[in-house]
């Protein structure tokens, strides 16, 4: 009798395992807690960073570290729960050296998250560099106007810009999902699963002397241009070590 309610038990548990974790194209699906990835899915091949802005410690999910903050960032209700709330002069930085898996040593990276506009003419998203006017060296997402957006990366040696596009569903009012990958031999800017810039890169990422992503600001790159923080909401953001694929990407903006 007891070995059934102990093969009971087991099967129990792994129904409720079946049902509440999914992995991001693992077959079959796993759900796992917070939206992260899970084991079989992270590090080098997979989500190495989530930050669902839910308190405004700003502490991410998988290394539990807590973001550096410059400014007067807040939250409010956001696309799930609450959001970032950027201002002028105001954004967060990681250090990559407390990622839990580097980003730093891999040849692929990519971006997930959702966006509301804000109202500055010009305006830097998510960045990683090393200086001012440095555009050899890491990556930025830009605003140039109020919907022309942009990504730049430079491979250590040169530094390729993605080339203006014209993303009109992104407003003050409307919630939109963003997602941006680069590999060696491209980037790719995508708004709402459609991809909507593709541009040669002969990557990967120059990282050296990187130190930290900057998060509602274009600093320290950019912040010689003016492309430093806007009233922007951010949430739900994700950083990979793998090119998402337009599937992986159509996935996140249908499962927010």
């Amino acid at each position: 009798m007891k070995k059934i309610h102990i093969a009971c038990l087991v099967a129990a548990l792994l129904l409720a395992a079946g049902a509440c974790f999914q992995d991001l194209g693992q077959d079959p699906p796993f759900n796992y807690p917070d939206g992260l990835d899970g084991p079989d899915n992270l590090g080098p091949r997979g989500e190495v960073f989530y930050l669902p802005f839910e308190t405004d410690a700003f502490v991410e999910s998988i290394s539990k570290a807590e973001a550096a903050k410059t400014g007067s960032p807040a939250t409010v209700a956001g696309k799930v729960g609450q959001a970032y709330k950027g201002a002028s002069d105001t954004y967060l930085s990681f250090n990559l050296a407390d990622f839990a898996t580097p980003v730093s040593d891999g040849k692929q990276f990519s971006a997930s998250f959702w966006y509301k506009r804000g109202a500055a003419e010009r305006a830097g998203i998510i960045s990683c560099g090393i200086a001012t006017g440095n555009q050899k060296i890491g990556f930025v997402l830009f605003r140039e106007g109020t919907t022309n957006f942009q990504l730049l990366a430079g491979n250590g040696t040169a530094g390729t810009w993605g080339g203006a596009v014209a993303i009109t569903e992104a407003t003050t009012t409307d919630w939109v999902h963003f997602a941006f990958t680069f590999d060696e031999t491209a980037m790719k800017l995508y708004c709402n699963g459609v991809l909507k810039k593709e541009t040669a890169f002969a990557g990967p990422i120059g990282w050296t002397g990187c130190s930290a992503i900057s998060i509602g600001s274009g600093e320290p790159t950019f912040g010689g241009w003016n492309h430093k923080g806007e009233d922007a909401q951010i949430d739900e953001l994700r950083f990979y070590n793998k090119t998402l694929s337009e599937a992986d990407v159509n996935q996140l903006y249908a499962n927010p």
